[in-house]
């Protein structure tokens, strides 16, 4: 068995004569047989402990394993190098958990929602939805608008609608049940649905994702009062997937035309938004909770659209990022901050009008030449003004592909 004698402290990490530098805060002279018995038996077990722990956070069904919570009360990163090509094979994090999410499916439709036929080369878009469980109206009337599946015929389109709970309403949750058995595609946790508990609905989401539906190559996120011209939305994010190198021309193979290694959000992007200090405000936010008087970048909640391949690193960051309930800027603005890989913004801030008095006159316009028809998300709370705009942009885009 090699010999480990011949330890000395060290301020950071492992010297190993055969030129292996191991940062675990020691300094070690191996010999090649002790550095053989290192490769062979050591890193295998640090590997396989490395996946116990990513297993242990994605199995459950039910919610989050904690299983992996006591490893560690402070922050710490464990690198392994090979100092002569300078390859780094392994970086972890983990840290105190001070957000740990620990509630429970109520409704889970699972992994059917993403499910493709085997032979399907069409490139699949999540859309989540924050509903509130009284909302049944306006989700039928987004499964029968802009969030159908069968609006496109070169992409898939899957839709879910987020909920919590209401306390203490039997009937309500009866008729949201009963709505779920009908429909299958509404995901529900039991935290109280509040518009301060909105942060729950966005790690909800990125828990549900990680867990069901990460060969999405797209996820659209929206709330149940937003309309979307969903076909110029698409052509306005296919062409910034293709500008950014995400999707690649002229390949038939669905698998090798996605670069899954970009990160990306697309949205109405807000840069120092000043935050509001009055008590009377619905979105009044205090020193003790937001010391800062601007906030760093983020997205409007009203929708945006991001890259899957970050939704696991979000969802492992919320757990050690203190709950904040200003949500869009939690979730798009906040954790990519804290994340230690390259996040881009692209702005599409031009498609945005969000004032619900002049939905209808100004999405009236969007087939003339001006100004309007550049807009594809708009804010509305009246269902006849909705279903009249969307029949005005069937007749315009009727049998749409993303090409």
């Amino acid at each position: 068995m090699a010999n480990f004698g011949n330890v000395k402290q060290s301020p950071g990490y492992v010297k190993c004569s055969s030129h292996y530098d191991i940062p675990l805060g020691l300094d070690i002279q191996f010999d090649k047989w002790d550095f053989c018995f290192l490769i062979l038996i050591i890193l295998p077990r640090l590997y396989i402990y490395i996946e116990n722990i990513d297993r242990d956070v994605f199995s459950s069904s039910n919610g989050w394993n904690d299983s992996t919570s006591s490893i560690s009360s402070s922050s710490r990163y464990i690198t392994v190098e090979v100092s002569g090509l300078g390859e780094k094979l392994l970086e972890i994090e983990d840290g105190p958990i001070v957000n740990p999410h620990n509630f429970n499916y109520k409704l889970n439709p699972g992994s059917m929602i993403c499910s493709l036929e085997s032979a399907s080369q069409k490139p699949l878009i999540l859309i989540y939805i924050h509903s509130d469980p009284s909302h049944d109206k306006r989700r039928l009337l987004i499964r029968e608008t802009w969030g159908s599946p069968y609006n496109f015929k070169d992409f898939e389109i899957r839709t879910i609608f987020l909920c919590g709970i209401t306390n203490n309403n039997t009937m309500l949750q009866e008729a949201l049940e009963l709505e779920y058995d009908r429909y299958r595609d509404i995901v529900q946790e039991d935290f109280i649905d509040t518009y301060r508990n909105l942060t729950y609905k966005g790690i909800m989401a990125l828990k549900w994702i990680s867990q069901n539906c990460m060969k999405a190559l797209l996820i659209l996120k929206a709330d149940d009062d937003i309309f979307l011209n969903i076909f110029k939305l698409m052509s306005r994010l296919n062409t910034i997937m293709h500008d950014n190198g995400i999707l690649k021309s002229n390949n038939n193979n669905i698998n090798n035309n996605i670069n899954k290694d970009i990160n990306l959000f697309m949205c109405n992007v807000w840069d120092r938004m000043m935050v509001i200090r009055d008590p009377k405000s619905k979105w009044y936010v205090s020193e003790a909770e937001f010391p800062e008087n601007y906030f760093g970048r983020y997205c409007s909640g009203s929708a945006y659209a991001y890259t899957t391949s970050m939704v696991p690193m979000m969802f492992r960051m919320s757990r050690h990022v203190p709950f904040f309930w200003v949500d869009d800027y939690y979730i798009t603005g906040l954790l990519p901050s804290k994340m230690k890989i390259p996040v881009k913004y692209e702005e599409i801030n031009r498609l945005y009008f969000l004032a619900p008095g002049l939905f209808l006159e100004k999405f009236s316009m969007n087939d003339g030449d001006g100004e309007e028809s550049r807009l594809a998300i708009g804010h509305s709370h009246n269902i006849n003004q909705f279903l009249a705009v969307w029949r005005m942009v069937l007749k315009k885009y009727a049998n749409a592909t993303m090409s």
